[in-house]
Order: structure tokens, then C-alpha cells, then sequence
């Protein structure tokens, strides 16, 4: 009987904290302003949650990588119980230093409800030489970890899924696992094909 106490005590524990954690998020959310010649890559209605620069195609200019959420955002999914996806936009610098819009992926970044008690699930995007990464963390009592990378492969002009890494971590009783998988597993994946949802 006692250990049950504790084991309930311990959850009640784990839910006020997750509660804290997706309010600390909430009132975190990054402010991002872009310059007019950026500006011009937002749809209406729209705004840039996270950015992130780098060498995205290899070829020595520092692309742009733009996390998209509607401005609605918490009202709809308060209102539907569903929260709408999140663009993700890669832009390439030109030879005459302005920007392209290389491709729109709706489908990798994580909607808002998609992180459970932890609140939303988006971490951040890396960039490195050819490679991004998408990170996203959620859960409750277990908490996992997803990580999505891309690369550029200059034959196809394309991003392919490079790996799919996952983590997670049992609170409670500690346990702890991880599974990787590359693109021998999967096969040939565009960018512009992919859906988080289907992996």
C-alpha cells in the first residue's frame, strides 16, 4: 500500500510538472523579425517561429531554413481540438545575394498538440554543410525525442532523408531506449515528398 502512495505521489509529481513545462513554453515563444526582402517568403496569415542559417546545397552561401506557424495557432487548436501543420521553408542565397524559395515542406515540422502533456513538441533546426535536422521532444511520464535529418545530394539537385533517430526515457522507472534508422531502411526520400506522420 505504501508504494502504491508513493508511485501516485510520483505521478502527481510528473503531470505538475509537465503542466509547468508547457506553460514555461507557451510563455517563452520566440519573437522573430525578418528584413522585407525575407518578408516576402511569409504567406499571409503566417509567422516565423525558429530560423536557422547555413550551407544548405553545398555550394559555400548561407542558406536559410524558416519554421512557419499560423498566427491562430493556439486559438484553433484550443477550438477544433486539432492544430494546424507548420511550413518549413528553405531558402537559397543567390549568386546576387538575394533569395530563392528552393521548396515548402508542411508535413516534417510538428503541430503544436503533437507533443502531449509536455505541451509543443518543436525544439529547434540545425544546420550543417548539406545537412538540417529537425528536433522534437514530448511525452508525459515517458518522454521521447525525435530527430530528423536531411542531406543534400548534388546528382538528384535534392534533399533526401538521410536518418530518422529516436529516444526515450521512462521517468518513472528510468528504462531508457533509442532506434536509428538510415536511408538503407527506408529507401529514397525527398524532401518534398515527406511526411512526418508516415515514419
Amino acid at each position: 500500500m505504501k508504494m502504491k502512495k508513493n508511485n501516485l505521489k510520483l505521478l502527481c509529481c510528473l503531470i505538475a510538472l509537465c503542466a509547468a513545462q508547457s506553460l514555461l513554453a507557451q510563455n517563452n515563444e520566440k519573437k522573430i523579425v525578418l528584413n522585407g526582402d525575407l518578408q516576402a517568403f511569409i504567406p499571409n496569415g503566417y509567422v516565423v517561429m525558429d530560423t536557422a542559417q547555413g550551407d544548405l546545397n553545398q555550394d559555400q552561401k548561407g542558406d536559410l531554413l524558416l519554421a512557419l506557424k499560423r498566427k491562430d495557432e493556439s486559438k484553433t487548436a484550443e477550438a477544433e481540438g486539432e492544430a494546424p501543420t507548420r511550413p518549413l521553408i528553405l531558402l537559397l542565397r543567390q549568386n546576387d545575394n538575394t533569395w530563392k524559395q528552393a521548396l515548402r515542406n508542411d508535413k516534417i515540422l510538428p503541430c503544436l498538440l503533437c507533443g502531449g502533456m509536455m505541451g509543443d513538441p518543436y525544439q529547434r533546426l540545425v544546420v550543417n554543410r548539406g545537412f538540417f535536422t529537425v528536433e522534437s521532444m514530448g511525452g508525459s511520464r515517458e518522454v521521447w525525442q525525435r530527430y530528423i535529418t536531411f542531406k543534400y545530394v548534388s546528382t538528384e539537385q535534392k534533399w533526401v532523408l538521410h536518418r530518422l533517430d529516436e529516444e526515450w526515457h521512462d521517468r518513472i522507472t528510468n528504462k531508457k531506449g533509442k532506434k536509428s534508422k538510415r536511408d538503407k531502411d527506408f529507401g529514397k526520400v525527398f524532401l518534398d515528398d515527406f511526411d512526418a506522420d508516415k515514419f
